[in-house]
């Protein structure tokens, strides 16, 4: 199985945080981030703010580099385990069926103060199922409703150029948030486009 062999301590400097991969090291004053807080790379130009779908791509890096695994295997991963049906209803209804069986059967008795009353039984067991009930119908209808956010929303969203350029480096404001294009045909400031595809943190256009 693939996996990174280059410097861990340029990782942590790149989410800005520990990532611990040198165990007790990290806990002293000999860790590379405490002596180099700062990003990687070239210092003293000025970083653009950070959108939306930055900050959910750099959690997203911050996992998969703490589970040491790279892009092509995380992604095959998350495709799994969305693919996987969801249980939490079968769980829930069985988990009812069994404290009413286990309520009418295992202390069925005839001495004072050990028996559950049937008026206790019914309520907890239609309650606890019309709850289940509910948080499954929510569950399937937030499943079922369109995407909103991440990469899957922005391909095919409209956007609007910032400056002229020549269609080989760009930028463009898209929902509101700067984003770095790409074009097979020049575009002027102002003029309106449409996203193709993503590439990383670039996004492929066309005119519309």
């Amino acid at each position: 199985m693939a996996r990174y062999t280059g410097p861990v301590c340029r990782m942590c400097r790149r989410e800005g945080m520990k990532l611990f991969f040198k165990g007790a090291r990290c806990y002293t004053k000999k860790c590379a981030f405490e002596r180099r807080p700062t990003p990687p790379g070239q210092h003293g130009v000025r970083r653009r703010k950070v959108g939306e779908y930055g900050l959910q791509l750099r959690e997203k890096q911050k996992v998969r580099k703490s589970y040491s695994v790279m892009e092509r295997q995380f992604r095959n991963y998350f495709a799994k385990a969305e693919q996987r049906t969801a249980v939490f209803g079968v769980v829930g209804i069985g988990g009812v069926i069994a404290f009413v069986i286990g309520s009418v059967l295992l202390i069925d008795t005839d001495i004072p103060g050990y028996g559950i009353p049937w008026s206790l039984i019914v309520p907890v067991g239609l309650t606890s199922a019309l709850f289940i009930f509910f948080v499954g119908g929510m569950a399937l209808k937030a499943r079922q409703r369109p995407v909103v956010s991440g990469r899957e929303e922005l391909i095919g969203s409209s956007g609007e150029v910032l400056e002229d350029f020549d269609g080989k480096d760009g930028w463009a404001l898209v929902h509101g948030e700067t984003w770095r294009i790409r074009c097979k045909q020049p575009l002027g400031r102002g003029q309106k486009i449409r996203v193709l595809r993503m590439d990383g943190l670039i996004f492929d256009v066309e005119p519309e």
